[in-house]
Order: structure tokens, then sequence, then C-alpha cells
């Protein structure tokens, strides 16, 4: 069949907490065509169609009559999804074929995260699209833990997660006191881990794929997302031979690993409503959430032996 060339089509959803409407899209598309073009960063191109958009329409089972509201299904997911074409990344799936990271990997990995955070500063949005902030008040933390309240009150479990609310209020206190202004605070990659990179072993290069999660936020987010404790040193050596970290970026790394986990089962949470009714029963329904509340507790653990005094006892969820 010889040498074919591949693409990619991502079909978006609509129904994310955080995206508001395409505009979100155009951003991230706009945003990947910058890094690569005036940068140079490896990524994958997207490419425009033939009427010069980044984005195409796909329509999904039947539209609603007129007049009559669009009403969100998990059959439908509002009738009208956006998809984007790009070009196939070069080498493998790192996650996928199971690539060990070595410490020379993980100095590339550092060196091309700062690369991006630095282009990202100079990124001017020419196109006046909109895109979200990773904040805590939303996107991090509030939102995950409203998620997983609201899950626990339909089972009248909602106050085993009031253990949390000292910790949670102790890191809005942490975070708040983190600049939130460049370099310390600008565009990010947000969901960089080793499921959306291919590493090309020619040009011992990796490409970073999946921008969905792009958006404003605290540089050292990104590195937290990346990289488990002992393999830190190596992705901040190839990280800071390109930008300089400050002392209160570096201790807030295991700051927001801990949110990263929080906002992970939130998203998660947040989703399935879009993927539908799993016909999971009750009990199995509550046994997942137990196993977020579980979450939470090792969350506040750690929290307390990074940061506290010491004094702060843990209070266990009542079982269920």
């Amino acid at each position: 069949m010889g040498n074919k060339k591949k693409y990619v089509l991502r079909v978006y959803l609509n129904d994310k907490y955080y995206i508001k409407d395409s505009n979100d899209f155009r951003f991230e598309l706009d945003f990947i065509d910058y890094l690569i073009k005036d940068h140079g960063i490896p990524t994958v191109q997207p490419i425009k169609a033939k009427n010069g958009d980044w984005l195409s329409q796909i329509r999904f089972g039947e539209l609603p009559q007129e007049g009559a509201a669009i009403k969100t299904t998990a059959a439908t997911n509002n009738f009208i999804r956006h998809a984007a074409l790009f070009e196939y990344a070069p080498g493998i799936e790192v996650a996928n074929n199971n690539m060990e990271l070595t410490p020379a990997h993980f100095k590339i990995l550092g060196e091309l995260q700062a690369r991006i955070h630095q282009a990202a500063d100079q990124f001017t949005n020419p196109n006046n699209h909109h895109r979200y902030q990773q904040d805590v008040s939303t996107y991090l933390l509030d939102e995950p833990l409203k998620t997983l309240e609201r899950e626990l009150s339909r089972y009248n479990m909602q106050q085993q997660m009031d253990f949390f609310k000292p910790t949670a209020q102790a890191i809005r206190d942490k975070v708040a006191k983190l600049p939130k202004e460049k370099p310390y605070y600008g565009l990010n990659h947000g969901d960089l881990h080793p499921g959306n990179m291919f590493w090309d072993d020619a040009t011992q290069t990796f490409t970073v794929i999946d921008w969905d999660h792009s958006a404003y936020g605290w540089r050292v987010y990104d590195s937290a997302s990346m990289v488990s404790p002992h393999k830190l040193t190596f992705f901040l050596m190839g990280y800071e031979s390109v930008r300089p970290l400050s002392p209160e970026e570096k201790e807030a790394i295991p700051l927001f690993r801990l949110l990263r986990d929080i906002w992970d089962f939130g998203d998660i949470l947040a989703f399935q409503p879009l993927w539908g009714d799993d016909n999971a029963s009750d009990e199995n329904r509550k046994e997942e959430l137990r196993g977020y509340l579980d979450r939470l507790r090792r969350v506040a653990t750690a929290f307390e032996e990074q940061y506290g005094d010491g004094k702060a006892a843990v209070n266990q969820a009542n079982t269920f």
C-alpha cells in the first residue's frame, strides 16, 4: 500500500464545565499553530478545512423542532459537535508502548516544557478567542469538590467529606500567596503526561499532543502533572537550563501534585453524565465514591506532612 500519510480527527465535547463555546477550541488550535510556526515546538499541526476554518461541524442525532431548546443527552451530545484534523505524530506512543523514561528523557522533557512556557508568554491571541483559567476557585479545587459533594448527596453521604474542608481552605491560602503573573502564571499544556507524548528515537525528540487542557495557570502545575517525585531532579535540570524556577515555585510543586489528584477525579465525575448511565448499582456507585473520599484523605495527609505544623489531625470520614 506504500507509505500513506496518517491523520487524526479530534471530535470535541461541548459539555465540559470549563468550556464556554467553540471559541475555546479555536484558541487551542491558534495556540498550537503559533507554537509550531513561530517556535518550532514539536507538536502536531492542525489542518484547516477548505473554508479556512480550523473547525468542522458534525451533526449527531436529530435536531429538535424549531424553537425547542436543545437538550444535552449522552446519545446526542448537543447534536452539533466540532472536529479538527491533525497530522499524525512521528515516533511511538510513549504510554501505549510501555516505554521506560530514563533520566535523560526527563531532562529532554523538562527543557521542552520550559520552551513551551517561554513561547507561550509571547502568544498574543490574535483572534481574541477566550480561554479558561486553571485556578483553584473553579478548575483545580472548588469545582471538583462541588461535583463530588453533589454526587455524594444523591446517597445522603455529603457530610462524609466535611473532614476535608480545613485542608481545602489551607490549600486556597497557600496558592493565594503565589504570584499570578508572567513568567510564573501563563499558558500551560495542562495535561503533560506519557499518554500525551510520542517519542522519535531517530531524532531524540518528544512530540506533545492533546492540548485541550491548555489554559492559563501556574507553570509549576505542568511540572507537577508530568513528573513523579523521584524523577523531579532530572526534569528540573532540563527545565532550568531554559527557565530558572523561583524557590516559591519549587516549593509549590508538591502542592500542585495534590491539586492534580483532586482535579483528576473531579474531571471523571463531571464527564459521567456525558458518558451516559452505565447501569451501575447504587452499592457499586457508593463504592466508587468511597474511593474518591479515600483519595481526599490521602491528599489531606500528604498536605499536612508537606506543609503542616504537625498539630493538625486528619479526621477520617465515617464508614457507610
